[in-house]
């Protein structure tokens, strides 16, 4: 049985057809802009739309050319985005991405109620996630809150378009700030705290479950043969922590994309004291303990198309690599922070700015590009330190790292040098389609457990190993202690200020 996955990302769709053994037998990827102006970020979801048939026809082509079935068709999404839906899944308004950032007045007003919200749904409010983005609808866009049949997010808008049934699982719920994470159930006291209607909210399944056939509507109009049954796959982080191999308690993996994500996997639902981390459900049954930086491959975009992007050039990205690969690590003293979308875990600041720190007359283009890698690099290590504390782990067994930006071999050995630890770094990056198959292969019971699934992906897969180097992880060291000095005294300069960037 072959499984086509979809994977929607932020700024791309990817739909990837595997073999039973998880070879993959084509694939397809659209890209999309979300427009942001100011603190607002939306998309419209017809391109999701248009892009989710447009992948899937394209597969069934080629499926078709290869002598290749598609048997089933697992989704995972990002997480956290907001869409008022009429009950024929029409949409009433742009959908506003995880990036917005105007509900921060809301989570402010809910200072006081922190820790109740972080001890059920094991999140602390933040203008990234799903419920303070409903509130801030329901305060400024009432008529649309009101007449809103759900409030759904891509994930959901995605199941609905391929079966017809709204129903998100509980990896979605479980960033969204209403889901009790111990029990997978809405929380009455969660909705009441952000004054929300638990009917705008969509059935919770269980992650991994089949949501429902295609509807014969989708079948016909992407060339499938027959109907197939659809899996969810819940959240992309959590489908990358299965493709990386973070499947038992302990096991640590970091995935780069658009945002950064450190992700140890938990066999028990793990609180932080200081409510710095993430604690969501996994799609293997278990939980996960998360940290997040909200800047990384969007800031190297940026960076790239504003200093770096030309023709001639071989790929998008030539020059800024060659720029990373000549300056040296320190970037010259050079320090960068890279919060232009401001600052996640473990501070969750929505109105952290960029900053450059150090700048003379010495520095070159490379040296930003390297303290901008080295600045992202930094942000995961903040959160990596705090998981394993939280783990007790003294020592990590493993730690995979997957995204874009590790097809750079001298993003990995940065990664290394500033994790203190070897970096274990597959020939296939795209660990969140892998996961998706994974837990795709499992719900058609191809494999009895993702481990077995891993197991049988992996032999076709070689693994690349980076080591630390001693001068640079000590530079690195203190490099990140200087950048948490920085942070504080800018944080605390906006707070003396009253104001933003």
């Amino acid at each position: 049985m072959n499984v086509l996955v979809l994977d929607v990302g932020t700024s791309s769709m990817r739909g990837t057809l595997y073999s039973p053994r998880g070879d993959t037998i084509c694939k397809r990827q659209e890209e999309y802009v979300s427009v942001c102006r100011g603190d607002a970020c939306e998309i419209d979801a017809h391109i999701l739309k248009d892009s989710l048939f447009r992948i899937t026809c394209a597969c069934v082509q080629q499926s078709k050319r290869a002598g290749a079935s598609i048997d089933g068709i697992a989704l995972t999404a990002q997480r956290s985005s907001v869409l008022p839906v009429d009950k024929h899944c029409r949409p009433l308004r742009n959908a506003i991405t995880w990036q917005d950032k105007r509900a921060t007045d809301i989570c402010t007003t809910l200072a006081q109620h922190v820790p109740t919200i972080y001890q059920t749904s094991g999140m602390r409010p933040s203008p990234v996630f799903s419920a303070p983005k409903m509130a801030w609808l329901k305060r400024n866009e009432n008529e649309i809150y009101q007449s809103a049949h759900k409030l759904i997010g891509f994930h959901e808008y995605l199941l609905w378009q391929m079966t017809g049934r709204f129903c998100t699982d509980d990896t979605i719920g479980s960033r969204t700030c209403l889901m009790d994470v111990h029990s997978r159930t809405w929380s009455e006291e969660l909705l009441g705290l952000f004054e929300l209607d638990q009917g705008k909210l969509c059935e919770i399944i269980p992650a991994g479950s089949i949501a429902g056939l295609t509807t014969g509507a989708f079948a016909a109009d992407c060339g499938l043969d027959n109907t197939v049954p659809v899996i969810s796959a819940g959240g992309d982080q959590q489908a990358a922590a299965l493709g990386l191999g973070c499947l038992r308690h302990g096991q640590i993996e970091v995935n780069i994309g658009t945002g950064a994500y450190v992700i140890a996997s938990c066999g028990h639902p793990i609180l932080d004291p200081e409510m710095q981390l993430i604690c969501n459900t996994s799609l293997n049954g278990h939980w996960i303990l998360e940290g997040a930086s909200l800047s990384s491959g969007d800031v190297v975009r940026w960076m790239n198309e504003q200093f770096f992007h030309g023709p001639n050039q071989s790929y998008p990205y030539e020059a800024f690599d060659l720029a990373l690969a000549r300056a040296p690590a320190g970037a010259h003293g050079l320090i960068f922070s890279p919060c232009l979308s401001g600052k996640g875990a473990p501070f969750w600041d929505s109105s952290a700015c960029g900053t450059i720190h150090g700048i003379s007359l010495q520095h070159t283009k490379d040296d930003f590009a390297r303290a901008l890698v080295e600045g992202i690099v930094s942000e995961a290590a903040e959160c990596l330190e705090i998981i394993r504390r939280l783990l007790g782990a003294a020592h990590i067994d493993s730690l995979h790292c997957a995204g874009g930006l590790t097809k750079n071999a001298v993003f990995n050995q940065i990664q290394s040098d500033t994790y203190g630890h070897p970096v274990s770094v597959f020939s296939d990056a795209e660990a969140t389609s892998l996961g998706a198959w994974m837990v795709g292969a499992v719900a058609l019971s191809l494999f009895a457990t993702h481990e077995e699934a891993f197991c049988c992906a992996s032999t076709t897969r070689t693994k690349r190993v980076f080591e630390p180097k001693a001068e640079a992880v000590a530079l690195y060291a203190r490099n990140r202690r200087t950048r948490r000095a920085l942070y504080q005294a800018t944080a605390n300069m906006h707070r003396m200020e009253g104001s933003d960037c």
